[in-house]
């Protein structure tokens, strides 16, 4: 199945949960009406290769029309999601559980694989699963399979506590290095301007536009050589009001 049919899949999947909630069908209600267990409908309903007989049941079920859905599926507009407050905050408090979510979601590694490279126990490794599971990121399946609960892609919103943090850690990271003359290519340059607002707003799209177009060429071109990676920074403030300076009593000469 390709990636397209399981967004497809993702999709009608939830449409039917909501519908099911909706209609305050459980779980139960709902292994009961297919005759199966309850496990086995909890992971039919995250089921990104769920058998298309099952998920006409699921719609008649859910009092959905499968074509109306499937079309809706197909037809729907792009949608970049975001993670919610909850796990953004989540992230933003644990540094380790980000990174073991990226290690899983993004990089697609299996659950064993990740254990191994960072020693996790297994009490370790259920931890951040559960922690994961509790933020309804995924879904734990039977032998140690996840199913995850979101569509790709999914990113943080432009006032996420974690992009701050980030961005906090960059302007620091990039001022000590230029302070400190760490890296010789490490530049930065500082224009007080006074534009008309109009002049302004061209000037930083302008600067934008440059550095996308170079970033698109940065993911065309990837360097496996690390010291090749950098990065850039625009950073546009209001210059803030300082205290006039009082030149009585004279303190220091």
């Amino acid at each position: 199945m390709n990636l397209l049919d399981q967004q497809i899949i993702r999709y009608c999947l939830t449409k039917i949960r909501e519908a099911l909630k909706k209609k305050s069908l459980t779980y139960s209600h709902v292994a009961q009406l297919l005759d199966t267990s309850e496990v086995t409908v909890k992971r039919i309903m995250h089921d990104d290769n769920i058998k298309f007989e099952r998920l006409i049941k699921l719609c008649n079920i859910a009092d959905i029309a499968i074509d109306v859905l499937l079309n809706e599926a197909v037809n729907r507009p792009a949608e970049h999601q975001y993670f919610t407050p909850a796990q953004d905050h989540a992230f933003a408090k644990s540094e380790q559980l980000l990174h073991y979510f990226s290690l899983l979601a993004f990089e697609k590694k299996p659950i064993e694989e990740i254990a191994l490279q960072y020693k996790l126990t297994p009490a370790m490794t259920h931890t951040y699963l559960r922690a994961l599971e509790g933020l309804e990121l995924i879904t734990l399946l039977p032998e140690n399979k996840v199913q995850f609960n979101f569509t790709f892609p999914i990113g943080f919103s432009p006032d996420s506590l974690v992009l701050k943090n980030q961005l906090k850690q960059v302007i620091i990271d990039t001022t000590q290095a230029i302070v400190t003359e760490q890296d010789k290519h490490a530049f930065m340059i500082v224009k007080p301007l006074q534009l008309p607002y109009s002049m302004h707003e061209k000037m930083l799209d302008e600067l934008v536009n440059v550095v996308d177009k170079y970033a698109e060429l940065s993911e065309k071109y990837q360097h496996k050589d690390i010291e090749n990676m950098r990065q850039v920074l625009i950073v546009d403030n209001k210059i803030p009001e300082k205290s006039p300076i009082a030149l009585a009593p004279i303190l220091d000469l």
